[in-house]
């Protein structure tokens, strides 16, 4: 994940390892539980549990808050507010 150039890069690197770790712990990935109609890919962060999630998004952070909203989730942070570069 770290090496890629691109979002859709990241994307398939975040499924990749999602999958992996599916296999391995025999659960359903985030993203088919809890996520399964996002137009990104989302990631277990913590102990896969779903407290902690990295989702990517391609759009409007204002459709992704509203998206995030209808699952009564309320607390989301950006890229940018958490990484400084």
């Amino acid at each position: 994940m770290v090496a890629a150039k691109s979002l859709s890069e990241f994307e398939l690197e975040m499924k990749r390892h999602e999958h992996l770790m599916s296999q391995l712990l025999k659960m359903d990935t985030l993203k088919q539980s809890r996520f399964n109609d996002l137009p990104g890919e989302v990631k277990a962060l913590g102990a896969w549990g779903g407290d902690f999630a990295l989702l990517s998004w391609n759009d409007n952070p204002d459709n992704l808050k509203a998206y995030l909203q209808k699952k009564n989730i309320d607390t989301c942070f950006s890229y940018k507010s958490i990484v400084k570069y």
